[in-house]
């Protein structure tokens, strides 16, 4: 009655089909079996509509048996369980399966489980991913040549003892001649207690993007080249040209000196493949020649930034023109000479963001000439700082020594972390 929403004394002495008409169709076969042939009649689902809710579609399973009295069924016992929710659960989730391979099989990723013992157990997506398709109920060496299967179960192993995702990629032969490539990521699945209960791995094919970037990588290779050969041509030019009478000696040695401060820029960029280069191993470059071990003389510190490509060859130049210029006529053109070089992050002037404050400080040598802030060097500074890189600079000519000062906006000179 609770179920039915007929009440008790409206069963007695009516028929299923007088209390249940939407009912009865199927369960009038269940009672005759019972009645008549004195079956038990075991998880019997049935679905439809009662009084209790004539607008909703309701699902109960039953198990049926007779009453025997005198050796004959007399009557039927019956318990009911309604599972109306169960089956609406397991309808949502099989839609959501559903909308999950019809995404998957639109999408260029596939995705696979497999249990403990890495036995394919469920894929979506794969039909394009061969020779990961049709894995269900196979293991990765029936599907792979044994040192791509190898690679594989050691990421997948990795996965289950740490019980953490891994990455990876894993090339493979194909008949053609040509590899192809996938990116992994393999995490482990876990059952409602937070065991590992198997693996979920999604894989990606990405050959054509492994092919761009090794083409990107042999350009790249070609250019430095041409451009290593360039330097060093315009670098003959410049001795040529200037070559012979001895006044040339100071404007060939500053030219030279700039194309080879360029050069060592190309050098960093092109190991990093044009992604920028580190503070500390541009300022190695220029200075090392005044590092001897156990000397004080060039005393450089700070923290490790990496600079944006556009500013590494700004600021090797600038540098460079420091160091030459302290050579020249500054601290390091003195035995006793120093200089200090510091660099650090700190917030901006009024608080908006964050700049790389870098001091050059010169002490002991010769008495500052106005000339050593002045000429050509000190426009590269100055126009690189200002117009290339949006920062400002600062030359003082204090009675201790030459001071120059650089803020450089941080989204603008360095390169973001990741």
């Amino acid at each position: 009655a609770a179920i039915n929403g007929v009440p008790v004394e409206a069963h007695l002495g009516r028929s299923v089909r007088e209390v249940l008409p939407d009912l009865a169709d199927r369960v009038e076969p269940v009672f005759h079996a019972v009645l008549h042939r004195g079956e038990v009649c075991r998880d019997v689902e049935i679905s439809g509509r009662t009084p209790a809710d004539p607008d909703a579609e309701r699902t109960w399973v039953s198990d049926y048996y007779p009453v025997v009295e005198d050796g004959r069924p007399r009557a039927i016992g019956m318990i009911v369980r309604e599972i109306t929710e169960l089956r609406r659960s397991e309808r949502a989730r099989r839609q959501g399966d559903e909308r999950l391979r019809l995404t998957l099989e639109r999408a260029p990723v596939a995705v696979y489980t497999c249990d403990l013992d890495l036995r394919y157990t469920w894929e979506a997506g794969a039909e394009a991913q061969a020779p990961f398709a049709h894995a269900i109920g196979r293991f990765d060496h029936e599907l792979l040549p044994a040192q791509q299967a190898a690679e594989l179960i050691a990421l997948k192993r990795k996965a289950l003892i740490d019980g953490q995702p891994v990455r990876g990629e894993l090339t493979l032969p194909a008949a053609s001649g040509a590899s192809r490539t996938w990116e992994l990521a393999i995490e482990p699945a876990r059952d409602g207690s937070g065991a590992v209960a198997g693996l979920l791995m999604a894989g990606l094919e990405i050959t054509e993007r492994k092919r761009a970037e090794e083409q990107k990588l042999l350009l790249l290779g070609e250019l430095n080249h041409r451009v290593k050969n360039t330097l060093t041509a315009v670098r003959s030019m410049v001795m040529r040209t200037l070559a012979g009478p001895e006044e040339h000696e100071p404007l060939r040695e500053t030219l030279v000196g700039r194309l080879q401060a360029l050069a060592r820029t190309h050098d960093l960029l092109a190991a990093s493949g044009w992604q920028g280069a580190p503070l500390t191993a541009l300022i190695e470059g220029e200075l090392a020649p005044y590092r001897a071990p156990g000397s004080d003389r060039v005393d450089a510190d700070g923290p490790a930034v990496t600079l944006a490509s556009g500013t590494v060859s700004i600021l090797a130049l600038a540098v460079h023109e420091l160091t030459a210029n302290a050579a020249r006529h500054g601290a390091l053109s003195v035995p006793g000479g120093r200089v200090s070089l510091r660099w650090q992050v700190e917030p901006a002037a009024g608080g908006r963001g964050e700049v790389l404050h870098i001091t050059w400080r010169e002490a002991g040598g010769p008495p500052v000439r106005e000339s050593a802030s002045s000429g050509f060097g000190r426009q590269l500074i100055e126009r690189g700082v200002t117009y290339e890189i949006g920062g400002r600079s600062e030359t003082r000519l204090d009675p201790a020594g030459f001071c120059w000062e650089a803020w450089l906006p941080v989204e603008r000179c360095l390169r973001p972390e990741g």
